[in-house]
């Protein structure tokens, strides 16, 4: 038992000490062979890790950006806006407003402003069209300035705003003509010397409401101021500033006839008459003040006479005017006037008493009137 027990112990001591270092070294190979390439797989993973990694050169895109917004504009000046600015001003101011030209006469927005006097009030009504020309958008603007600054500062704000929104709070800038090119925007910039402070400019003053000058030429229906009911021609000129006008006048009567015991009588009046009057939107009051003469005749009676008598009146006018076109509009008008010196006429060596001039007497009548100013 004992020596079958030891032999195998002894083979395998005598097999381990004939071959010592092939085993050893075998061993050794083969568990190094394997260490090498996990070493050199895990370098040339993290080498590829770093690489993949690394931050790529910054490349900027193109920033794609919306085309401008283009309309077409039409612009009038009705009655009494002659001296807001023109068109073209107004396309200059909003073009400076947004920083580019926004004018395209084939563009399918339109803008259409109109400017025009309301009674004592200036308007501007500001109307948006589609594609269609269906109505999109409308806007009035009022103010009580006749000088028409503060109104065409509002009107260039509002399109300004209808054609670009976000303008509003974008601060003005005069529009670019033409792109920069690269070369120009990588030239090194030229310091400038530090300018000198420039000082504070005072408060405009505010512009003084304009004086307008006006003519007028009509007719009128004439009841008191003769024998009989008569027509008649009538001049005017005006000089208004705001609300109030004076003026000076002209009127002249057709000889009115009236048959009387043995004959007739006839009459008419010249008159000159002052003016000054006050205006409300369209309508306006005026008192009047009137002098002239009023020219009598006998007709068929004995000792027949022509005379000149002296007339003196004072009353009132109430007028309607009806703009028409940008300086030509139509006024109505009617006058009260109460005599102030009594007329009679009497028939020569009997002192029968033919006719008498009335306390006061009336006129409605027709004008066409012109503004030059």
């Amino acid at each position: 038992m004992t020596g079958v027990t030891s032999l195998p112990g002894r083979v395998g001591e005598k097999e381990l000490n004939e071959h010592p270092r092939p085993r050893v070294a075998a061993s050794i190979g083969v568990m190094r062979a394997p260490r090498r390439r996990y070493a050199l797989a895990l370098a040339l993973a993290l080498t590829l890790l770093a690489l993949c990694h690394r931050p790529a050169p910054a490349i900027a895109a193109p920033a794609i950006a919306a085309p401008p917004a283009t309309v077409q504009l039409r612009y009038t000046r009705g009655p009494g806006a002659d001296h807001c600015p023109d068109e073209q001003t107004i396309r200059n101011a909003v073009a400076v407003r947004l920083g580019y030209e926004p004018w395209d006469p084939a563009s399918e927005r339109v803008v259409v402003v109109r400017i025009a006097k309301r009674g004592e009030l200036l308007e501007a009504r500001l109307r948006l069209q589609g594609a269609a020309g269906q109505r999109t958008g409308e806007r009035v603007l009022r103010t009580r300035r006749l000088d028409c600054a503060e109104l065409a500062a509002s009107v260039e704000l509002a399109i300004s705003i209808a054609i670009d929104p976000l303008s509003v709070v974008r601060p003005a800038s005069a529009p670019a003509s033409a792109p920069t090119t690269r070369l120009a925007a990588t030239q090194p910039a030229v310091p400038r010397p530090p300018s000198a402070p420039t000082p504070r400019s005072r408060a405009t003053p505010r512009p003084a409401v304009p004086l307008r000058l006006s003519a007028s030429v009509g007719g009128g229906l004439a009841l008191g101021a003769a024998p009989a009911v008569t027509g008649g021609l009538g001049l005017q000129v005006s000089l208004r500033r705001g609300w109030w006008s004076l003026g000076a006048a002209g009127r002249f009567d057709l000889p009115a006839r009236q048959e009387v015991p043995g004959g007739s009588v006839s009459g008419s009046l010249l008159a000159g008459k002052l003016l000054g009057c006050l205006h409300f939107r369209f309508g306006s009051g005026c008192a009047l003040l009137a002098a002239g003469a009023l020219r009598a005749a006998g007709h068929d009676l004995a000792e027949a006479q022509r005379s000149s008598l002296p007339y003196v009146g004072a009353g009132a006018r109430l007028a309607v005017e009806l703009p028409l076109v940008s300086v030509l509009s139509l006024r109505l008008h009617a006058d009260l006037l109460v005599a102030l010196t009594r007329i009679t006429l009497k028939e020569t060596g009997t002192d029968r008493v033919l006719w008498t001039l009335p306390p006061a007497s009336g006129l409605f009548g027709l004008a066409a009137v012109v503004r030059f100013l």
